[in-house]
């Protein structure tokens, strides 16, 4: 939705257990019907495997991205990318 959001982050390994050795995470979110620049949102631990940004402010409808960056303590990273539309208010 357009103002402030929170979005949860849940990691699971192969085996479908909790991912709890992630070094950081960072959401990056971009529009994409208007050249805006991009947002960077660290994430934090909540619980084993679930993380989550607060405070991210998505100030237009339309359609957005969401890249995903995470990097393991030991060194593994990964990054995937989530498309969405924000509807009005």
């Amino acid at each position: 939705r357009v103002g402030q959001n929170i979005f949860h982050i849940t990691l699971n390994d192969e085996n479908g257990q909790p991912v709890t050795d992630m070094e950081q995470i960072i959401l990056t979110t971009q529009s994409l019907d208007m050249n805006m620049g991009k947002g960077s949102f660290k994430v934090s631990a909540v619980s084993p495997g679930e993380y989550e940004a607060e405070g991210m402010y998505i100030n237009m409808t339309g359609n957005w991205n969401i890249q995903v960056h995470g990097l393991t303590k030991s060194l593994d990273s990964f990054d995937t990318d989530y498309k969405f539309i924000v509807g009005g208010r």
